[in-house]
């Protein structure tokens, strides 16, 4: 379960502002850098907590139709039509790379 007093206890914390474009470009980074690294990964992804924490925002910031909680997971997740968007740009880079091999 995610749980952001057990992330923070005892550790140093930053403070940064966005503006709901910002913050959109942001959680689109982090799910391209997420899906990047850990594509493969089944359990135990490193990211989650990080993602977790970024994405809890999403509602605060106007970008629920992005975001959404969900209980049950114990998390916070990209809506459907945000995935497929972002996944769409994936597939288009590794197009468009692997004429660069």
């Amino acid at each position: 379960m995610f749980n952001f007093k057990t992330l923070l206890k005892g550790k140093k914390s930053v403070q940064i502002e966005f503006s709901e474009d910002e913050y959109k470009k942001l959680i689109e980074l982090v799910f391209v850098g997420e899906w990047v690294l850990t594509h493969d990964v089944e359990v135990n992804n490193p990211y989650d907590p990080i993602r977790n924490k970024i994405y809890y925002y999403a509602h605060e910031m106007g970008l629920s139709k992005c975001i959404t909680h969900n209980p049950e997971l114990g998390g916070y997740f990209e809506t459907d039509k945000f995935e497929k968007s972002l996944l769409k740009k994936i597939n288009s880079f590794a197009r468009s790379s692997q004429g660069d091999e």
